[in-house]
């Protein structure tokens, strides 16, 4: 089964045939002198970030490249700052990456940034939020400002804005199981705000009581294509372990868990060709992460008893003489269990306001007792957290949609020149409008997809 928010635009003829037709980034006009009539640099963030803006330009080369990839790898080695800066001025990357207008993967960059704890306060001083001063309106009206609102699309400036609601006492507690890449999944996944909030309570309570040996065990419910696949498929690549997904729908017997054969793609670098048992043991004691999906829909539902000891004890029977340690395995399982209550929480409350927090929790304990009803009380007590996924809001709605537009361009390797700001909009706006609940962003995905091929054929 593939994570329900990842697009898949391989069977378009014309995005995949297309051949590759990109202009240097370096060759960009300059924007120096826009530079300096409105950007005043915001005071230095920390004091490593004020050493490597003029010491080390490599995260400029890459950012030019117009590799995700590339600028990943360059922060996760520490090789680079995400709040590096350049030239005279001090341009913070975060500004260079908007304003360049050769980037097609500027989407993805300005994601990669925000994750690597780039400073959103770059943006908010040139183009604020608040424009009722003086000093705000000249900002509004320089080259500079135009330049950052333009590439400000909906994806862009949600992931910008979104709030982190990270306690200093819960990211001391994630640091110390080292679990604190977690908290870049705001980067990754647009909405479920509660949904992260609450796994990163669980996930900070389970780090303090680390002399336990109980796994960390969670479970996300809910309805399709609203993120829960793709979100389980996003805690092992962050953490950098290893990971295994079980297909749960046609297991009948313990030993059909253990001789079960994974669904990542050979693509996927914590692929493992063998079974649950052999992936189990060879990274006994080691962090990894095993994936169940759809687990209320087990052929028999004994087969989830060989979950009872991992997950309170710690330890796997693989037969009477052999035992796994799997104490540091993450076992993430996606049901679509009790969607129904979802949707009536969803549409009898607003689940946006301040009290939102409280009725989240009322909807947790509901999934959970409705959980308990398909798979068990004794498997579920067993379970750190309960997590429902909601559907989106129509901000999270017009996101899924840029995003996704954003991707389809940078398939083309060049911007079509019919997808000018104003087509961008309306293709959003119309797409939005075909969402549907039961199929969440895979209604949005489809939208924008047929409505950019149609452009594409008619260009």
């Amino acid at each position: 089964m593939m994570p329900e928010e990842r697009l898949d635009v391989s069977q378009s003829p014309r995005l995949r045939d297309r051949p590759a037709r990109r202009p240097s980034p370096l060759e960009a006009p300059s924007i120096r002198a826009s530079i300096a009539r409105s950007y005043t640099p915001s005071p230095p963030l920390t004091a490593s970030s004020q050493r490597s803006s003029t010491s080390r330009p490599h995260l400029f080369f890459a950012l030019a490249s117009d590799s995700p990839n590339q600028v990943e790898k360059l922060l996760s080695s520490g090789k680079a700052n995400a709040n590096d800066t350049a030239g005279p001025q001090d341009l913070p990357a975060l500004v260079f990456s908007l304003t360049n207008d050769q980037l097609l993967n500027k989407t993805e960059i300005v994601k990669t940034l925000l994750a690597h704890g780039a400073d959103p306060s770059a943006v908010e001083h040139l183009v604020p939020h608040d424009s009722s001063d003086e000093e705000s309106k000249d900002l509004e009206e320089s080259p500079l400002a135009g330049q950052i609102r333009i590439a400000l699309n909906p994806a862009i400036g949600y992931y910008i804005g979104r709030p982190n609601a990270v306690t200093q006492g819960q990211r001391e507690a994630l640091q110390a199981g080292q679990y604190e890449p977690l908290l870049q999944a705001r980067f990754y996944l647009i909405g479920q705000d509660l949904v992260l909030q609450e796994m990163t309570r669980a996930v900070a309570s389970h780090s303090k009581r680390k002399k336990e040996s109980a796994s960390l065990s969670l479970v996300l419910v809910g309805p399709s294509g609203h993120g829960k696949s793709y979100f389980a498929s996003k805690i092992g690549s962050l953490l950098k372990s290893p990971q295994y997904i079980v297909n749960m729908t046609n297991l009948r017997t313990q030993e059909d868990l253990l001789q079960a054969k994974s669904l990542a793609s050979e693509s996927d670098v914590s692929f493992d060709s063998d079974n649950l048992q052999h992936f189990l043991a060879r990274h006994e004691g080691s962090r990894c992460v095993v994936i169940l999906e759809e687990i209320e829909k087990t052929a028999d539902k004994q087969v989830l008893h060989a979950l009872l000891m991992p997950w309170e004890l710690g330890k796997l029977p693989a037969s009477p003489q052999l035992v796994f340690n799997t104490s540091p395995v993450i076992w993430v399982c996606t049901s679509n269990a009790g969607e129904e209550l979802v949707f009536e929480c969803h549409h009898a409350k607003d689940m946006t306001t301040k009290s939102a927090r409280e009725e989240y929790l009322k909807l947790m304990a509901r999934m959970r007792s409705r959980l308990a009803d398909e798979i068990g009380a004794s498997i579920v007590s067993r379970v750190n957290a309960v997590l429902p996924f909601l559907p989106f809001t129509v901000d999270e709605q017009r996101a899924l949609a840029s995003e996704t537009l954003s991707e389809l361009i940078a398939r083309e390797e060049v911007r079509p020149e019919w997808l000018n700001t104003g087509a961008s909009d309306e293709l959003v706006e119309s797409a939005i409008a075909e969402y549907m609940e039961r199929e969440g962003a895979r209604s949005i995905h489809r939208a924008v997809q047929m409505r950019f091929e149609e452009g594409m054929c008619n260009d």
